[in-house]
């Protein structure tokens, strides 16, 4: 990992859906940073879990991952108490996980209707919420939601109406929660990823004509790797971010001024 001038030296974080893609190097950042970071992720991602976890160690990063089913409000709420319990306080959430359902609208069904806004926008609404009750304790702490860029333009070749609605209502949740904690002293913002080569892209990166018609409305002209979305997150869980909340950073090459 890339050295970092931003001390998160005595912080605790925990990062959903952080066992690889974006929540790996958002991890590994905040982790590179200083920060003492909980991969909270399912089960079923253990190996992708330990990976992480030992690219942090070897690094001298501290972390440890914890089984976490974000659509479960009591295991979000059982990850952050015992994180609080074993650490002392929490201080920074960022609420990653994510999952994404191609379907035409005329097609899409009720459960992948509901498995995409369970994960999507439940997950992140009782994800924040359960570390803002820990955070009022303490004096306040950052929140950071992974929102898209999608939640700001549509391309005519997408087919995620479910996911897209999903992203709109995680801007809209980042809003309104940053007016409604600010009182506390607690930040809430979000990063908005453009096209980024991890798995849930895999289709496109794969389809070289697919990718190249992706790539083509990129100002920058290539791909968001999970890196590019470092900073932005480093910033917004720092103390350098202190007045900013109720922002959504798009991190996109440029994509949403096309």
């Amino acid at each position: 990992m890339a050295g970092t001038s931003i001390d998160l030296s005595g912080r605790i974080a925990i990062v959903t859906g952080g066992s690889r893609g974006i929540g790996a190097s958002i991890a590994r950042g905040l982790a590179a940073a200083g920060a003492d970071v909980t991969i909270a992720d399912l089960p079923q991602r253990q190996a992708d879990s330990t990976r992480t976890l030992a690219l942090i160690e070897e690094s001298g990063g501290v972390a440890r991952a914890l089984n976490v089913d974000v659509t479960d409000p009591d295991r979000l709420r059982n990850a952050v108490s015992r994180t609080v319990a074993d650490k002392g306080r929490l201080d920074i959430m960022f609420n990653n996980a994510g999952v994404i359902v191609r379907s035409s609208a005329l097609d899409l069904t009720p459960e992948q209707w509901d498995l995409v806004h369970n994960v999507n926008l439940k997950g992140v609404f009782f994800g924040c919420q359960a570390a803002a009750r820990e955070m009022v304790k303490t004096g306040g702490g950052k929140i950071v939601n992974t929102a898209s860029e999608l939640a700001f333009v549509v391309p005519k070749s997408r087919q995620s109406a479910t996911y897209i609605s999903s992203k709109h209502g995680v801007v809209g949740l980042t809003r309104t929660l940053a007016v409604e904690w600010a009182q506390y002293g607690i930040r809430v913002n979000g990063i908005a990823p453009g096209p980024t080569n991890t798995d849930m892209m895999a289709s496109t990166v794969s389809n070289p004509e697919r990718l190249a018609a992706t790539v083509a409305e990129i100002p920058a002209g290539r791909m968001v790797e999970t890196q590019d979305l470092v900073g932005a997150a480093l910033f917004l869980a720092s103390d350098l971010s202190a007045m900013v909340t109720g922002h959504i950073i798009p991190v996109d090459g440029g994509r949403v001024l096309r």
